[in-house]
């Protein structure tokens, strides 16, 4: 099914995803750098402390649920489960948090559909609205394009490190950055990327891996809010 849908694609996607020839022409609607991508799994900076989860959690059957545990920039562990319930993935959020001593206030999931019941559930935690207005007033269409066009810019310049990640997910983790591109690219509006199912049609499946990975930018983008009692 997946080979058969590659067919109909365009033959610069057919050449790259089909036929593996990663070189084929440079699209320039693509945001991320196909070296860029590859350094990932071999960028291995230095702890720096500072913890974070990320968690897309699965909302329909062939979807999974993805949630990276982060020193800084640099996922040191990571867990993908199929048809997990919600209570199942906050036990495993609550259990790595208490691991790996990552405040809920650095917890971050996705909430819309069946993610916002986990949510729920996680105390403290952040929610993520794919289609909420982006922070800071940038120009996006919303806070999921900001999150992605950021996590290009963060891994073209080898600010994202995945050492840890096993071989099948490193081949559709590649193929998922691969499809990061910009939508409208010749017209003059807010920035966007690819829609998700336009992305979902193309690879055969849902970006779980890369959609936890964006998840992470909430951190980089949001506004920095100064208390007596912390700072965030």
């Amino acid at each position: 099914h997946y080979i058969e849908n590659l067919k109909r694609l365009d033959k610069i996607s057919k050449e790259r995803l089909l036929f593996g020839n990663w070189e084929y022409d440079d699209d320039p609607t693509r945001l991320i750098n196909f070296d860029s991508i590859n350094d990932i799994f071999t960028n291995n900076f230095k702890d720096t402390g500072s913890k974070y989860i990320s968690c897309d959690v699965a909302r329909f059957g062939e979807d999974k649920t993805v949630v990276l545990v982060w020193d800084g920039l640099k996922v040191v562990e990571y867990k993908v489960l199929a048809k997990s319930s919600i209570v199942e993935v906050a036990d495993l959020i609550k259990k790595l948090a208490s691991e790996y001593r990552v405040p809920m206030s650095q917890v971050i999931l996705d909430e819309d559909g069946v993610g916002g019941g986990a949510v729920d559930l996680l105390s403290g935690c952040k929610g993520f609205v794919a289609n909420s207005r982006a922070l800071n007033g940038e120009n996006y269409t919303n806070l999921k394009s900001q999150s992605y066009f950021k996590l290009a810019d963060y891994i073209n310049t080898n600010q994202i490190s995945w050492p840890v990640i096993g071989p099948e997910d490193k081949e559709r983790l590649i193929e998922e950055l691969d499809q990061v591109k910009q939508q409208n690219v010749d017209q003059d509006k807010k920035l966007s990327i690819l829609p998700k199912d336009k992305v979902k049609d193309i690879l055969g499946r849902s970006p779980d891996l890369s959609d936890a990975l964006a998840l992470r930018m909430f951190f980089e983008i949001a506004p920095r809010i100064k208390t007596r009692a912390a700072k965030y």
